[in-house]
């Protein structure tokens, strides 16, 4: 009876010992788990008031960058932010001209959490992803020959390479505009199309493949059809001169780079042996008929009706962006003289700067992921 109560009580001990170790143990995990979430949580905060903090500096000095390997600290009691202010003139970045990518990194203690956002500076011109923008996905996308060239590659006027990233030569929002241009062209037109490789995933996701004959075609529906619109209506707003139909013919009769225009034309562009510089604007019932030489357009040149560069030696540095966000535009779009449309962000900051107050910008978020 003695030995087997002893053994009994023994037993319990034994067992309420174990328990109560169990306990211990899932109150440390609990107490574990709970400094974790706090350090993550504490880290994610100062993440984002270190984005504050660039959001705030950013709108008293828009031309503040950092590089990808010297971040402005930002400092929180004992924590602290990392911060990197990125565009296309920050070597390693590959971002549209206009944009701007933030990066701040929170640390607490041994946790890292980061925060990214993407801002496009409004006021001046829209996101340029590409040497040529295609903003439809009804293209009638004609060429013939292989003398015109489609390049993303940043390159000054005089020809030097220019001081940021390359774009793809073309960007499409709608993969019926992708399909339109690749069933378009041969093997030899499509090497005509430079600049950035395109994204496989994003190819891939609408049933295309990456070939080593595959143009820098790239489809992007992140881009904004609506920010290309609000830009087409204010410039009309603010046009130096709209005009029905106009024969454009001698040096500077669309703008100097000195004294860049922004011109709207609704009905039939004449170009016949004309330079310009600016922003260009061909409306939906409007036609770019440029047949004669257009041999240096510097600028901006956008088209929602048509495109006829048939004949002639044609040169837009800058960037070409077509359609808009009314879904019912047609775009056609003819190449067939010797047609260079060559990205320049030289030539587009230098629109910028001349046209477009400093003041006027202002920063509007694109994206925010932490």
């Amino acid at each position: 009876m003695g030995r087997g109560m002893l053994l009994i009580i023994t037993g319990s001990f034994v067992i309420f010992g174990m328990i109560q170790l169990g306990v211990f143990d899932r109150q440390t995990n609990i107490n574990n788990l709970n400094v974790t979430y706090w350090t993550q949580s504490q880290a994610r905060n100062v993440a984002n008031m270190g984005m504050e903090h660039a959001f705030k500096r950013l709108a008293d000095e828009n031309s503040w960058r950092t590089t990808l390997s010297t971040p402005v600290i930002f400092n929180y009691r004992d924590d602290y932010a990392e911060l990197y202010v990125l565009d296309n003139s920050v070597a390693g970045m590959s971002l549209p001209f206009g944009v701007i990518e933030v990066r701040s990194r929170g640390f607490v203690g041994e946790e890292i959490i980061e925060a990214r956002a993407q801002l496009f500076v409004s006021g001046g011109l829209p996101p340029v992803d590409a040497a040529m923008g295609i903003f439809t996905e009804n293209i009638d996308f004609e060429v013939a020959g292989s003398a015109f060239l489609i390049n993303g590659t940043d390159t000054n006027p005089d020809g030097t390479p220019g001081p940021v990233g390359d774009l793809p030569g073309i960007s499409v929002n709608n993969p019926a505009a992708y399909n339109e241009i690749m069933t378009s062209m041969n093997s030899t037109q499509m090497s005509r199309v430079q600049g950035m490789d395109p994204d496989p995933e994003s190819i891939n996701s609408i049933g295309g493949t990456i070939d080593e004959n595959h143009p820098s075609l790239n489809y992007n529906p992140a881009m904004d059809a609506e920010m290309l619109e609000e830009f087409v209506q204010r410039s009309i707003l603010n046009a130096d001169v709209v005009y029905d139909n106009f024969t454009a013919s001698g040096e500077g009769s669309l703008g100097t780079p000195d004294n860049p225009q922004v011109i709207v034309v609704n009905g039939i562009l004449d170009v016949q042996n004309a330079t310009g510089a600016g922003i260009l604007i061909i409306t939906e019932s409007g036609l770019l008929d440029a047949r004669g030489n257009f041999d240096n357009y510097q600028g901006l040149v956008i088209v929602q009706g048509s495109a006829d560069m048939t004949r002639g030696n044609i040169n837009i540095f800058g960037a070409m962006l077509f359609g808009g966000e009314n879904p019912q535009l047609e775009i056609d779009i003819d190449f067939r003289g010797n047609v260079g449309i060559q990205y320049s962000s030289q030539v587009l900051t230098s629109i910028t700067d001349n046209l477009y107050s400093t003041a006027a910008r202002e920063h509007r978020i694109l994206t925010y992921v932490d």
